[in-house]
């Protein structure tokens, strides 16, 4: 049986959306997980802070800690990283539904392309050689229950590969993700960092 990951530190992007706060409240309110979040978001127009009110108000400055940035900020996000020690990545930032994304494609590009591209090479370079990590990239359609975030939290709970990403730096230079398989409405990726610079 694989050892127990110990997270202590983890980073969840667009954690003001809905699927975000509804993580966040699961892992502080349901869930056996005992270490800090640091939620970034830029609040586009699916964030709202005000969806994490009961969770700033009990863990705010303790426990949880909000940042208010895009994940397109190399240097912000990685100061983020290296502040706080993040070991586990929860990505959820993305622009959604499809007719926004017919009017206006280069936000799109920009965040779920580009954004999670930034995510990446900062864990990577962040990371390098570290094995206890993990980074858990969510692809979505517009129609998601939270039957999912649950499942997540718990499978980081558990410590175990289950149904989430991991990044593994030591698997050298290869894809930046590879697609595997895919859990309640969820697309993961496996992530594979090289800590070659």
């Amino acid at each position: 049986m694989p050892k127990k990951r110990k997270i202590k530190n983890i980073l969840v992007t667009g954690g003001c959306g809905f699927i975000g706060s509804n993580f966040i409240y699961y892992l502080f309110k349901k869930s056996i997980f005992k270490g800090n979040v640091i939620n970034v978001d830029s609040l586009t127009y699916a964030g709202n802070p005000e969806n994490l009110v009961e969770i700033e108000t009990e863990f705010g400055n303790r426990r949880y800690f909000f940042k208010k940035a895009d994940i397109n900020d190399f240097e912000t996000v990685s100061a983020i990283f290296k502040e706080y020690q993040i070991d586990t990545v929860v990505h959820f930032a993305a622009e959604s539904h499809v007719d926004r994304s017919i009017h206006g494609p280069a936000d799109f590009i920009n965040t779920n392309i580009v954004g999670t591209f930034t995510l990446l090479e900062i864990a990577r370079k962040t990371w390098k050689k570290k094995n206890n990590v993990l980074f858990h990239l969510s692809v979505r359609n517009s129609a998601i229950g939270v039957v999912g975030v649950g499942h997540i939290a718990n499978a980081i709970n558990q410590g175990h590969r289950g149904c989430h990403a991991r990044a593994e730096p030591s698997l050298g230079e290869g894809s930046i993700c590879r697609s595997r398989n895919p859990c309640r409405n969820y697309c993961v990726g496996k992530a594979r960092i090289s800590g070659n610079q």
